[in-house]
């Protein structure tokens, strides 16, 4: 499987514990990393062609923040563009 690499990948972390040595290590691997969480991140409206989520969701305290997490998440896709999500149970 060929990897494209005109692709800019960007990551973002909220578990401060880990956070500096991922970020870390994936500045020193040029990859783009910030620490943030779903509800606040630092990306403009309708930026990102495509976007993942991955046992992120589930975390949230209750089910309005976890509806308010995937409307932001939608914000950051230009429109008519996909998002995949995988929940944790």
């Amino acid at each position: 499987m060929g990897v494209n690499l005109n692709v800019m990948v960007l990551g973002s972390n909220v578990y401060y514990t880990i956070s500096s040595k991922v970020v870390e290590i994936s500045h020193q691997r040029e990859f783009e990393v910030v620490v943030s969480n779903n509800l606040e991140q630092p990306y403009r409206s309708n930026c990102f062609d495509f976007c993942l989520s991955i046992a992120v969701t589930h975390h949230f305290s209750n089910s309005d923040r976890r509806v308010q997490a995937l409307e932001e998440f939608r914000e950051y896709l230009v429109q008519g563009q996909r998002a995949g999500v995988c929940v944790g149970l």
